[in-house]
């Protein structure tokens, strides 16, 4: 599996941001390739708050897979409403929901489209 390391520096400007997650998050890759994929992310924060950390919607037929492997996230899949996505009718979309404490923690998901 390739692994990618971002520091504070791809996140520095707006425009800098924009390339790395672009870089990161290739949007059609689930619609043509089967495997995984591993963010792994350290999230500093001032408040308590919960992170929603989401894959691509996909067809209720497909095999999708979301897990915390860092950070004791709860796996779980949002149910759109019927006919809001342009592709299929009925989606899912596989998440993982951490609960982010004050201060600097590490968590890392891993989607796996089969």
């Amino acid at each position: 599996m390739k692994r990618y390391h971002y520091t504070e520096a791809d996140f520095i400007t707006k425009k800098a941001a924009q390339a790395t997650l672009l870089r990161l998050l290739n949007p059609l890759k689930p619609f043509y390739s089967d495997g995984c994929a591993e963010l792994e992310l350290g999230v500093t924060s001032e408040i308590s708050c919960k992170a929603f950390d989401t894959g691509f919607a996909v067809t209720k037929q497909e095999d999708c897979t979301a897990r915390s492997l860092k950070g004791d996230g709860m796996d779980q899949m949002l149910w759109p409403d019927p006919n809001t996505n342009l592709i299929a009718t009925k989606t899912v979309i596989p998440m993982v929901v951490y609960e982010i404490h004050e201060g600097t923690q590490i968590i890392e998901t891993e989607f796996c489209y089969l």
